[in-house]
């Protein structure tokens, strides 16, 4: 038993790594890039909700 808990441990170097790369992961965000400008893209629900309702034309304005 002991062996075994031995054996999942975690080093506080690999920690570390692990806990950069979730890091780097999250701070990554959605872009595109369209004529070489580049826009970030916007994950937001309501925003998208709002895009798809002008594009279908069911938006109230």
């Amino acid at each position: 038993m002991r062996d075994m808990y031995k054996k999942n441990q975690m080093t506080l170097k690999e920690i570390q790594r692990y806990m950069d790369a979730k890091r780097k992961r999250e701070a990554k965000r959605d872009t595109f890039t369209l004529n070489g400008n580049t826009y970030t893209v916007n994950n937001d629900p309501k925003h998208q909700a709002d895009q798809l309702a002008g594009y279908h034309g069911r938006n109230p304005k």
